[in-house]
């Protein structure tokens, strides 16, 4: 037998997400204004965003139901009014904003709207008298927005299209995280330069580039989820000591945690990894702290070159779900051999490139992998498994072995004859 140990895998560099204010305007005030009505350029306007979202089965609006003002909420509806055209004109509002306020709404819209990659996470705003002119940044210019809409529009739906039916929410969530790890390389090149060069930190480069930073990858997964009837949110934190972003979603009225950038090992290994997908609370928290909430941040503590804080974090308590102990084998004593045989049946039955088992926690990790690979258990479950199947597949008794130590999970590479 081959073994090949592999330890812990994290992306490694992963990109800042920067959010840029510029103070255009000695009249700058600092006014917190609570009465909650933005004047709007058209006063017949309706709520796009949010009247979709009611009729749909799933919210999309977590952000937008998470401002810490009513007054924002106008904001909010106006940036979506501009930035669905990419309108450069500037936004007139009746009322003063400061740089936090206006932070807060963009964030919250961006976040909200994952499939309006032009849209950027930077403004520009001026105050005059009694009111606010507000410009956004888009990525693109105008004259191209038709054709890369289409673009992304087609790439999107085909990724929907090929969603597996009558699939429960876990199976579809999984769907989604494979499908971006199996389309998208990490942006390594994107991610160790400064600054945004092409579409890395949006769900079009996932889509449409194929290629993506962890911005990226989280705003394409919420994107994709959303559209499978999944809801699912964007989270900005610190990833084991570096600016990053994942997900929440909510499978069967519970929170999990995913990280679809970490579950994307192209470049350290040839087999997927789900080590964060519904990874339980405490493991996932290790390595991952969330940015606070605009809400809780004051005017004093806010910092116009901080990265991006939060409107929604949730409590995300879900473990049922983790793919380890969900999708997964759990080998906990040597009478287990039956079980394990059968769950290779069927893998090999399906065509599957890759197994995976678990060893249970009362079992040394170590000693046991030693064991089970040296004693020629591996062998004869692979033998058994050929039975099940009778040999249609056939595998061959020699195979590669895997393991993560940390999440005690063991890989093997089934080879077909």
């Amino acid at each position: 037998m081959k073994i090949k140990m592999i330890f812990k895998i994290l992306c490694g560099i992963l990109l800042s997400v920067l959010l840029i204010v510029n103070i255009c305007s000695c009249d700058f005030v600092d006014s917190v204004f609570s009465d909650g009505s933005a004047s709007q350029t058209d006063s017949t306007q309706t709520e796009p965003s949010s009247q979709n979202v009611q009729k749909r089965d799933v919210d999309t609006s977590y952000g937008y139901k998470h401002l810490s003002e009513e007054s924002l909420k106008d904001v909010y509806l106006l940036i979506d009014q501009y930035a669905q055209d990419a309108n450069e004109d500037p936004i007139y509002i009746e009322k003063i904003f400061d740089d936090k306020q206006l932070s807060e709404a963009l964030v919250a819209y961006r976040n909200d709207h994952p499939e309006v990659f032009w849209l950027t996470n930077s403004l520009e705003y001026v105050v005059s008298y009694s009111s606010t002119f507000l410009y956004l940044d888009y990525s693109l210019e105008s004259d191209e927005l038709d054709d890369m809409k289409a673009k992304f529009d087609t790439a999107v739906q085909a990724a929907v299209d090929s969603a597996p039916k009558n699939a429960s929410q876990y199976e579809l969530e999984l769907y989604a995280n494979d499908y971006i790890v199996d389309n998208c390389e990490y942006d390594y090149e994107a991610a160790e330069t400064e600054g945004i060069s092409n579409n890395e930190n949006d769900a079009y480069g996932v889509f449409v580039d194929k290629k993506a930073v962890c911005e990226g990858y989280a705003r394409a997964f919420q994107l994709l989820c959303n559209r499978l009837g999944i809801d699912c949110v964007n989270v900005a934190g610190d990833g084991d000591g570096e600016p990053h972003q994942w997900n929440c979603a909510l499978i069967d009225g519970e929170w999990y945690y995913v990280d679809v950038t970490w579950n994307d090992s192209s470049k350290e290994c040839d087999f997927p990894i789900y080590n964060y997908f519904n990874t339980p609370p405490k493991t996932f928290n290790e390595n991952h702290t969330a940015f606070p909430l605009y809400k809780d941040v004051s005017y004093d503590e806010y910092s116009q070159d901080a990265l991006c804080y939060n409107l929604f974090v949730p409590e995300c308590k879900g473990e049922k779900y983790f793919y380890y102990s969900y999708s997964c084998v759990t080998f906990d004593d040597y009478g287990d051999g039956a079980k394990i045989a059968e769950s290779i049946a069927k893998a090999a039955a399906d065509g599957e490139e890759y197994y995976r088992f678990v060893i249970g926690d009362e079992l040394d990790f170590i000693s046991t992998i030693d064991n089970i690979v040296n004693n020629g258990y591996f062998y004869e479950w692979i033998g058994d498994a050929n039975n099940i199947n009778g040999y249609n597949p056939e595998l061959n008794g020699e195979c590669t072995v895997y393991y993560d130590e940390p999440f005690s999970v063991v890989i093997v590479k089934l080879n077909y004859i």
